[in-house]
């Protein structure tokens, strides 16, 4: 059967009211609501891809939101690890020049540690 338009249904069962010859309306009938549920069909499946290309848009939104974080988060954690390095630079300088000038050999009887590096205050015996 060739396809037909509802439009082309529709005139048929007009054609047949003119003539008064319902022996056909019946099939045109379920031909148009056969049409017509394909149609409401067809505007829901592009309501649903709609919907659809709306999530997925957020979602990259969402993505490229998360990119950006991530590359401060980077950045920031690089500055952090600088920072860092810059420190434990310091602290072996410091440690370096605080053994040339301690000529303490015996440690801290409490904490340990020598000389001037005594952490509790009563430095060497």
């Amino acid at each position: 059967m060739p396809s037909r338009y509802l439009c082309d249904v529709l005139e048929d069962m007009r054609k047949m009211y003119e003539t008064r010859n319902f022996s056909g309306l019946m099939g045109a009938i379920e031909d148009a609501q056969r049409m017509a549920s394909r149609m409401e069909a067809g505007l829901g499946d592009k309501h649903s891809i709609e919907d659809y290309e709306k999530r997925v848009s957020e979602a990259k939104r969402a993505a490229r939101a998360a990119e950006k974080e991530q590359e401060v988060a980077e950045a920031t954690l690089a500055e952090k690890k600088e920072e860092l390095k810059a420190l434990n630079e310091q602290i072996k300088r410091a440690t370096h020049t605080l053994k040339k000038t301690t000529k303490v050999d015996t440690p801290c009887p409490v904490c340990g540690l020598y000389g001037v590096a005594c952490e509790c205050g009563h430095g060497s015996p």
